[in-house]
C-alpha cells in the first residue's frame, strides 16, 4: 500500500515538474545545458521554498528535478518563478508524512 501511494505521489510530482518546465519552454524543446553559468541563489531558494509550501516536501525523486528552478530563475524574476510554481500547485499536493523513505 505504501509503495503504491509513493508511486502515485511520484507520478504527480513528475507531472508538476513537467508543467513548470513547460512554462519555461512551451514548445517542449530541451531546457538547454544542465548547468547555468551563475545561479541566482535568492531566487533558487525562493523557488525551493515555494515548491515545498505549495506542492509538498521534496524527496530524492524530486532532487533530480529541482535544477529546473535554476533555469526558471535565469529567465524570470523571483516573483514570476514563485507564481509559476503556485500555478502548478494551487494547493498542497502531499504532506511530508506521505513521503516514502
Amino acid at each position: 500500500m505504501a509503495l503504491s501511494n509513493e508511486l502515485q505521489r511520484r507520478e504527480k510530482a513528475n507531472r508538476i515538474f513537467d508543467t513548470i518546465e513547460h512554462r519555461i519552454i512551451p514548445n517542449g524543446l530541451p531546457v538547454g545545458t544542465p548547468f547555468v553559468r551563475s545561479i541566482k541563489y535568492p531566487c533558487y531558494r525562493a523557488a525551493i521554498e515555494a515548491f515545498r509550501l505549495h506542492c509538498g516536501e521534496i524527496d530524492e525523486n524530486e532532487l533530480a528535478k529541482v535544477n529546473i528552478f535554476t533555469h526558471l530563475c535565469e529567465r524570470s524574476t523571483t516573483e514570476e518563478v514563485v507564481e509559476d510554481i503556485h500555478q502548478a500547485c494551487p494547493s498542497l499536493q502531499w504532506e511530508a508524512d506521505q513521503l516514502y523513505f
